[in-house]
């Protein structure tokens, strides 16, 4: 889903955007609303804003899940 329809719509409005405003300035903004996306949705996870810790609940966690695989 994600190519097939959002994909050609992004590009036709960013594109639209381009030509009227400048290209480098709509690749600079959707940059930053990319990267805004991507550090809002691991601030919200618990899972990867602890993705590494050493703590007892996310390594007996790890720990379960692969003894069940």
């Amino acid at each position: 889903m994600t190519h097939s329809l959002m994909q050609p719509l992004g590009g036709l409005s960013m594109g639209a955007a381009a030509g009227s405003i400048g290209a480098p300035l709509v690749v600079a903004v959707g940059g930053g609303v990319v990267a805004l996306w991507g550090l809002l949705g691991m601030g919200s996870s618990k899972q990867i804003r602890h993705f590494g810790s050493e703590d007892a609940s996310s390594t007996e966690a790890v720990q379960t899940r692969t003894k069940e695989v």
